[in-house]
């Protein structure tokens, strides 16, 4: 795969950094989108579509980015949020499949409007989520979206439980406050 990246840029010296990027960085991305998918084949995906974005803005990545620890944390957020969103597209495949496959009391149309209104309410929660602080923001997602406990966040973050059990527990009650003032304005 790595020439394939490298077949993308065009700069001899931006190649030499971009491979020493790959073999620094590929196997530490790959085992955290494997925490995050559960999943081999999606966590391959993830970590190619981080490397063919990176390639493809690499020139401008590069000028901006120079610290080794600054790269290493945008290839991982970059892996956690491509494995979240591959984490939607499933999750939204499987309760489409499930609407389509259901065939109870209720029609298709109206399973298929259920799911619809589920995913909008979803959709509002994921938003507000995202209004939040960077450390409420990230230890609700994986929380509530992703169902982690706190001891699963924190093996995966390196802090404390309590301090993930605090931040779950304070990033709830903002997270409240963000969807009433929303269903007040709503109505």
């Amino acid at each position: 795969m790595l020439y394939i990246y490298l077949s993308i840029i065009e700069n001899e010296e931006d190649k030499d950094r971009f491979e020493a990027i790959y073999l620094e960085n590929r196997d530490i991305m790959f085992s955290y989108a494997v925490s995050i998918l559960k999943n081999h084949h999606d966590a391959e995906d993830a970590v190619h579509n981080v490397f063919w974005s990176l390639a493809e803005n690499f020139s401008l990545f590069s000028n901006k980015v120079k610290n080794e620890t600054d790269i290493k944390n945008y290839l991982l957020i970059a892996v956690k949020n491509k494995s979240i969103d591959i984490l939607r597209r499933r999750d939204n495949q499987k309760k489409i499949e499930e609407a389509i496959k259901t065939e109870n009391k209720k029609s298709v149309d109206d399973d298929f409007v259920d799911v619809i209104e589920k995913e909008n309410l979803y959709e509002n929660v994921l938003k507000a989520i995202n209004i939040l602080e960077d450390n409420y923001r990230d230890a609700l997602y994986m929380n509530l979206v992703m169902e982690l406990s706190s001891k699963e966040i924190s093996k995966l973050t390196g802090e404390k439980r309590e301090t993930i059990r605090k931040r779950i527990y304070r990033g709830k009650k903002q997270l409240i406050k963000i969807l009433k003032s929303r269903e007040d304005s709503c109505d």
